[in-house]
């Protein structure tokens, strides 16, 4: 994770991937953009903003999402948070996407 200052507003289209699994319970991954760790405690709240991913499964299964969001000139931590109810476990992940200056 690295913190990257943005001069302009843009919209970025990202989509997440891996493999996943739980012990029990599930597990719910989603991307942030963040100036702050805001994200990451609120990480409950906003599970419609985020466009999580998640599931419930015992074996490796495939793990993927993708959002949309229009970010505002600032300094933002770009990452994948992972939540689970008991322990959720992530391999092989990786994060593809663009942007554009938003019109």
């Amino acid at each position: 994770m690295r913190k990257r200052t943005l001069t302009a507003t843009l919209f970025f289209g990202v989509s997440p991937a891996g493999h996943y699994r739980v012990n029990g319970g599930w597990c719910y991954a989603a991307v942030s953009f963040s100036n702050s760790n805001g994200d990451l405690s609120s990480f409950k709240a906003e599970n419609k903003a985020l466009q999580l991913a998640h599931g419930y499964s015992k074996t490796w299964e495939v793990l993927h999402s993708s959002r949309a969001i229009t970010v505002d000139p600032g300094s933002y931590k770009v990452r994948v948070m992972l939540r689970g109810s008991s322990y959720c476990y992530l391999n092989g992940a990786g994060l593809t996407g663009f942007f554009f200056p938003a019109l």
